[in-house]
């Protein structure tokens, strides 16, 4: 479980969990924000398993940011009682300054769990 983890923080291939999954492993490029390579360099796990397969991380980077914005406006309301415009502002900030971040992992979480639940798309 927590090599799972690691490779998805790391954003690394979910199969050998060496290779990284992002060609130019920059966040602040936005116009190389998501080339992947097609196979992985170590493990030949391929990473375009359909069209359209990545649609479904949409959904998954939704539910992590509803869950961190959450969960951050509510150690507001256990500290202070309210949620402060500037702890609201800023929660909205820090999710904007890490969208790349999140897009990311988004995908990585996506090709994890469609690992996880068949063991025939290696594809070898």
């Amino acid at each position: 479980m927590f090599k799972v983890l690691k490779s998805i923080i790391t954003l690394k291939c979910p199969n050998c969990r060496e290779a990284n999954m992002f060609t130019n492993p920059s966040l602040i490029n936005i116009n190389e924000i998501a080339n992947m390579p097609k196979r992985c360099t170590n493990c030949n796990q391929d990473f375009v398993i359909e069209p359209g397969f990545y649609f479904g991380a949409m959904f998954v980077s939704y539910g992590l940011t509803c869950v961190l914005l959450f969960l951050s406006l509510g150690v507001s309301l256990l500290l202070y009682g309210y949620v402060s415009r500037t702890w609201l502002y800023t929660t909205i900030g820090a999710m904007l300054f890490f969208y790349t971040y999140f897009f990311r992992v988004s995908r990585v979480i996506w090709i994890n769990i469609a690992i996880f639940f068949d063991d025939n798309i290696l594809n070898l």
